[in-house]
């Protein structure tokens, strides 16, 4: 859109929401924006819009805004009040979330109760929240109890008595995708055996959640422990039990083969699915990537050729390039290979793909 509409748009006040999601608007224009959104009465999903909007582009901080927000005449709706604590809580402003859903109203359902907890859990009032699960009324099943309680004493330190708790609310479990990833992530802080946390992450594909899901739970928690081992440990469960879902496979074949593990029976089951769905690209990058480590990069790039990819559309999936770029590398095509690695994020990269990169892209192949 020309800055002349869309500065016609703000004079005759049309379009002004769509001009919130335009990119390198000039600061003065969008000054003007908001300056005609706050003019009129606004819904309270349009005032914590605008409110986001305006924090974005550093107008003010969350508490400029609670305060119109917290008087809003839709918040006596209680999907509202809540949507509005769930914002303080992500704006890092607790007490004010607090304010919204004081512990009178938390008790009076589950959602809200489960809610007022989380609030006091990044407050870190723990006495409080003992108090609270002590109570004989609580609007929950014993499911949520045992939880709730096994992620108290996991937040005060007691490991071992939150792994109690945890199997016990996991025995009271009605197996449903919603309880399974609730059960899922304070199993896996509390650690212990993961054989447990792998099978609940089969039944999670089982119950019809979406590798994607899945694959992002673990790249997750790998952010967070740093923990290879049990980070591929995981993905060989998941590809023993769901072998011939071929996404499973090549997930673990891709992380075997960069970090040199188990090459040789990564390198024949990604040949396996390859015969089975010769069209799919993913399964070829992981088989691309092994022969790059092997040494046999001019093989990499002659089966390469045959696919017609537009190489820059595939740049959120960098893992999909990063092998091409280092089969150009290893062959001496530097220019190309570091065109395809801006792409990369370094920080994004493992250990074992960073390790890769600094000797592929310095040291070319004869």
């Amino acid at each position: 859109m020309a800055l002349e509409a869309a500065e016609a748009l703000v004079s005759a006040g049309d379009g002004l929401w769509e001009l919130l999601s335009m990119e390198n608007l000039p600061d003065a224009l969008r000054a003007s924006v908001s300056a005609k959104l706050r003019g009129g009465p606004r819904s309270f999903e349009e005032t914590l819009t605008l409110a986001d909007y305006e924090i974005s582009f550093g107008v003010g901080d969350a508490l400029d805004y609670f305060d119109g927000l917290s008087q809003h005449v839709d918040l006596q709706d209680e999907v509202r009040r809540h949507m509005l604590v769930r914002w303080c809580l992500g704006h890092d402003i607790p007490e004010q979330a607090l304010e919204i859903l004081p512990e009178s109203r938390a008790l009076e359902r589950r959602d809200a109760f489960l809610l007022h907890i989380q609030v006091l859990t990044r407050l870190e009032r723990w006495d409080r929240i003992r108090e609270l699960l002590g109570r004989k009324d609580l609007p929950l099943e014993l499911f949520w109890q045992y939880l709730l309680q096994a992620e108290l004493e996991l937040g005060t330190g007691d490991a071992a008595k939150a792994a109690h708790l945890w199997n016990r609310a996991r025995s009271l479990s009605d197996g449903s995708r919603e309880q399974l990833w609730l059960l899922l992530r304070p199993g896996d802080r509390i650690g212990g055996d993961d054989r447990t946390t792998n099978r609940m992450m089969g039944d999670l594909v089982l119950s019809g959640e979406s590798v994607d899901a899945v694959r992002s739970y673990l790249l997750d928690r790998l952010a967070r422990d740093g923990n290879f081992d049990r980070f591929l440990e995981s993905l060989r469960t998941l590809k023993v039990r769901f072998g011939e879902q071929a996404e499973w496979v090549n997930d673990w074949a891709y992380f075997s083969i960069v970090m040199g593990r188990d090459g040789e029976e990564a390198l024949a089951e990604v040949n396996r699915i390859i015969e089975k769905e010769p069209s799919k690209l993913a399964y070829h990058m992981t088989w691309a990537m092994a022969m790059v480590i092997r040494g046999e990069p001019r093989e990499v790039l002659e089966r390469l050729r045959h696919f017609k990819v537009d190489w820059e559309s595939l740049a959120p999936r960098w893992r999909m390039i990063l092998a091409l770029a280092l089969a150009l590398a290893s062959v001496g095509e530097k220019e190309q290979a570091e065109h395809y690695m801006q792409g990369i994020d370094p920080a994004g990269l493992s250990p074992y793909e960073a390790e890769l990169v600094r000797r592929l892209m310095g040291e070319p192949a004869s």
